[in-house]
């Protein structure tokens, strides 16, 4: 394959990306309007007997970084989820954490106490809640196409300029 094919192909690829996320933006309004993730939040809540609502330490933690932004009485997760252990295993990862309107599906038990890395994990995750709250679903949109393309492009101990970094890697500094 030439040079101007590979150029032709990667431009293909990247219109289609383009437009898939266009017509996702459009998609996460409608399905907010329509009250879609309150529905779904419900039902997997109703439907996970696995899913708990976050414990007063794990609730304390989070006010620390996201104040009142958040209706945390609504924010459920979900320790043995078949959402995340798919993740998992297409990403071939150990831990996986996806979070779904206001239900944080982790694969496996996670063990949160002050300052240890599962907290890390559970107040990156509540970012993504905190999203929910404030932009809508289109914030899952946003999320794949990050994961799809840049994946988290923040290396520790860089010094990243905050705005020109994809918003799964500004959460990932959280």
């Amino acid at each position: 394959m030439g040079r101007q094919e590979s150029l032709f192909i990667k431009g293909y690829e990247r219109a289609c990306l383009f437009l898939t996320v266009w017509i996702g933006r459009i998609m996460a309004k409608i399905l907010d309007i329509s009250r879609f993730p309150e529905l779904m939040d419900f039902l997997w809540q109703a439907i996970k007997p696995s899913s708990r609502r976050l414990t007063q330490a794990e609730e304390q933690e989070a006010r620390k970084v996201f104040g009142d932004s958040i209706n945390y009485q609504q924010v459920h997760f979900d320790e043995k989820s078949l959402i995340a252990w798919l993740g998992a295993k297409k990403h071939k990862c150990s831990g996986m954490g996806i979070t779904s309107f206001r239900t944080i599906n982790f694969n496996k038990k996670i063990k949160t106490a002050p300052g240890n890395s599962d907290m890390k994990w559970l107040i990156h995750e509540l970012a993504h809640v905190s999203q929910m709250e404030h932009v809508g679903s289109k914030y899952m949109i946003e999320a794949t196409y990050a994961r799809a393309t840049e994946g988290y492009g923040y290396a520790p101990g860089a010094k990243p300029i905050f705005l020109t970094i994809t918003v799964n890697s500004r959460l990932q500094l959280l």
